[in-house]
């Protein structure tokens, strides 16, 4: 997945930022690093078919590089499993009735989409008040 979220006029984010001065780069780092955590954990608790257990461990979140953090699966199977509309209800048995030796019982399609799309929604508000609460703990406001 290539989706990236930008943050456009968030007013509260950048008055924030520029109270941080140089600390403020590391602080949103830090801010996205624990959201993109949050997105993870609730893909992997929540999301992800599980048969083996090795497409959830395969679950990562890198540190950031600046201001961007990478997460994903990278189990070799994991984007046609993402893909799959089948994944996690497929009963055991393929499209053509022939019985899996193993399958997730549990478990969707798009298991890291779903939970990204809805961390989107008040993602820059939580952002802002991480940021928000580094400024009150410098003193500068």
């Amino acid at each position: 997945m290539a989706d990236r979220i930008v943050l456009i006029g968030v007013d509260k984010m950048q008055k924030n930022l520029a109270a941080l001065g140089e600390l403020g780069p590391p602080t949103l780092a830090q801010a996205l690093y624990e959201e993109a955590n949050d997105i993870i954990t609730i893909s992997k608790e929540q999301y992800v078919p599980v048969d083996s257990g090795f497409l959830r461990n395969s679950g990562f979140v890198d540190a950031p590089e600046g201001l961007s953090v990478t997460l994903g699966y990278n189990a070799a199977y994991a984007l046609p499993v993402h893909e799959n509309p089948r994944a996690g209800h497929t009963g055991g048995v393929s499209p053509q009735g022939q019985p899996y030796k193993h399958w997730a019982k549990v478990g969707e399609w798009k298991y890291l989409e779903t939970p990204w799309k809805a961390a989107t929604a008040g993602m820059a508000d939580r952002l802002a008040e991480k940021l928000e609460v580094a400024v009150t703990q410098l003193g500068r406001s």
